[in-house]
């Protein structure tokens, strides 16, 4: 068993770019992974995907960083399904 087996890991902006490999890094090392995103969900759908294809236990989940209630709520979510963030993976950005 290796040290990340069965942790949770919560990649911010994960729905592409450096995110979605990080995602998908996390799944291929046995983490629970959730795949944030803001807008591009098509981008997202594509990455979750793709990390649900290494058998992990993963979620997709659309938050807005910037409004406290999404952020509160996205962490609801994790609570109820994975018990809560092992792994926290700040990558979100503005550009």
């Amino acid at each position: 068993m290796n040290e990340f087996e069965n942790k949770t890991v919560l990649v911010t902006g994960s729905g592409k770019g450096l995110g979605s490999a990080i995602a998908l890094e996390a799944a291929k090392r046995g983490c629970n992974v959730v795949v944030h995103y803001r807008s591009n969900e098509e981008s997202a759908k594509r990455v979750f995907a793709e990390v649900q294809s290494t058998g992990c236990k993963c979620m997709l989940i659309k938050a807005d960083l910037g409004v406290q209630e999404e952020i509160d709520s996205m962490f609801s979510q994790i609570e109820s399904e994975f018990g809560g963030v092992d792994i926290l993976v700040n990558n979100a950005a503005m550009q």
